[in-house]
C-alpha cells in the first residue's frame, strides 16, 4: 500500500471519529490523552491494537477492526507495517488546530476573565449558560467542575487554588474542548454564553456548503458536454472521490472533490453541510444527496 493510500486510509477514519465525538458532544481531548497516557505503562508512546481500541471504547467509539489497522499503519511505529501505534500523533491529528475564527474567539474569552487562580476563572464563568447545561445534558456546575480540572491539567499542575491562568494553558484547554462543537458558530455561541465578552460577537450564520451552491453549480455548467447535465458531472467527480465506492463519502472526500471542480470550501463548511444532509452510519455523507442539492434548481 503506498503511503498516499495510507494517508487517506487514516483520514477517513479520522473523520468518522470526529463526527462520533461532536454527535457525543465529548468534553476534552485531553482526557483521551490521558486515558492513552495510563495505558501506556512502559511510558514507549506506544499502544498495542487491543489497547488503541480500549481507549476509544471507553469514550463511545467503536471503529471497526479495519479501521484500527488503518490508524495503526498511518501512525505506526513503523510506517506501514506494525503491530502498535504512536498514540500522542494519533491524539494530536484527532484533534486538529484551532481555526483561526476559534482562536481569535478564544482569546477574546480570555480578555473577559479575571485574573487569579483556576479556581478564581472558573467561579466567574457563566456555565449555567453552556450548551450542553442549556440542552439538559449536563449541569452548571458539573461543567464548571470539569472546565476547572482541564484547565488545572494545561496548566500543568493540580492546584486550582495557586496556578495562576495564562493565555497559553487557557488556549490549550479551549482547543482540547473544541472537538465537541462541530460548527464555528457553535463554538462562538458557547464561549459567549459562558464569559459574555463584549468584543466577541456571534460569527455571521453561514448558509449550507457556506453559501457557494451557486459558485459550484456554475463550475459544473461549464464541464458538461453533449447530453450531460450538471448533477452528472458532479456525481462522476463524487464517485471518483468516493474510495469506499459505497455511494456515501467522508468530509476530506467531498472537500478534495470540490477542490477539483474548482471550488474551495473550508472543513468547517463541509461539516455545516454533513450536519443537514444524509449519512450513513458512519457518518459519509451520501453523494445522491449532495447532488440534489447542488443541482436541485438546474435539471428539469
Amino acid at each position: 500500500m503506498t503511503s498516499h493510500l495510507r494517508v487517506a486510509d487514516a483520514n477517513d477514519v479520522l473523520d468518522r471519529l470526529r463526527l462520533q465525538f461532536h454527535a457525543k458532544g465529548t468534553q476534552q481531548l485531553s482526557d483521551l490523552d490521558a486515558y492513552c497516557a495510563r495505558m501506556d505503562t512502559a511510558g514507549a508512546g506506544t499502544l498495542t491494537r487491543k489497547e488503541l481500541e480500549t481507549c476509544l471504547n471507553y469514550f463511545g467509539l467503536f471503529p471497526t477492526t479495519q479501521d484500527v489497522g488503518a490508524l495503526v499503519r498511518s501512525f505506526g511505529s513503523t510506517v506501514g507495517s506494525s503491530s502498535s501505534i504512536q498514540w500522542r500523533p494519533f491524539v494530536d491529528a484527532l484533534g486538529g488546530e484551532l481555526s483561526t475564527l476559534r482562536e481569535e474567539a478564544v482569546r477574546h474569552a480570555f480578555a473577559a476573565v479575571p485574573s487569579g487562580s483556576v479556581a478564581d476563572v472558573a467561579a466567574a464563568g457563566h456555565f449555567d449558560d453552556h450548551p450542553l447545561a442549556a440542552r439538559g445534558v449536563l449541569r452548571g456546575d458539573d461543567l464548571r467542575h470539569a472546565f476547572a480540572v482541564g484547565l488545572s491539567k494545561a496548566t500543568h499542575g493540580g492546584d486550582a487554588n495557586n496556578n495562576v491562568v495564562t493565555w497559553p494553558a487557557f488556549r490549550t484547554y479551549y482547543a482540547s474542548v473544541s472537538l465537541a462543537f462541530a460548527g464555528d458558530d457553535e463554538f462562538v455561541a458557547m464561549l459567549r454564553g459562558v464569559w459574555r465578552p463584549r468584543a466577541l460577537h456571534v460569527a455571521p450564520a453561514r448558509g449550507i456548503f457556506g453559501n457557494k451552491r451557486s459558485v459550484l453549480l456554475e463550475k459544473l455548467g461549464q464541464r458538461t458536454h453533449k447530453e450531460e447535465n450538471e448533477r452528472d458531472v458532479l456525481m462522476r467527480a463524487l464517485r471518483k472521490h468516493d474510495a469506499s465506492e459505497s455511494g456515501f463519502v467522508a468530509p476530506h472526500e467531498l472537500q478534495r472533490a470540490c477542490e477539483v471542480l474548482g471550488v474551495v470550501v473550508t472543513m468547517d463548511e463541509v461539516h455545516d453541510t454533513f450536519a443537514v444532509g444524509t449519512r450513513d452510519a458512519r457518518g459519509k455523507l451520501s453523494v445522491a444527496w449532495f447532488a440534489d442539492f447542488i443541482c436541485a434548481d438546474s435539471i428539469a
